[in-house]
């Protein structure tokens, strides 16, 4: 029971690493023509964001 518990941990644990650098490929691959397209709307975005006292991260 524990070594099959075992199995699906790692096999778990390999997907999450897979798509995770899956989604970083192809955030490189693809993120770079993006932003540069999109730069002055992002950077639009993100003082905007700033600005807005809500949408601040809060520190866990």
């Amino acid at each position: 029971m524990l070594s099959q518990l075992h199995r699906h941990v790692r096999l778990l644990l390999g997907l999450i690493w897979t798509s995770a650098f899956m989604l970083m490929l192809a955030h490189l691959l693809y993120g770079e023509v993006s932003l540069r397209q999109q730069a002055p709307q992002l950077l639009q975005d993100l003082t905007a964001s700033m600005n807005v006292p809500s949408l601040r991260l809060v520190p866990i």
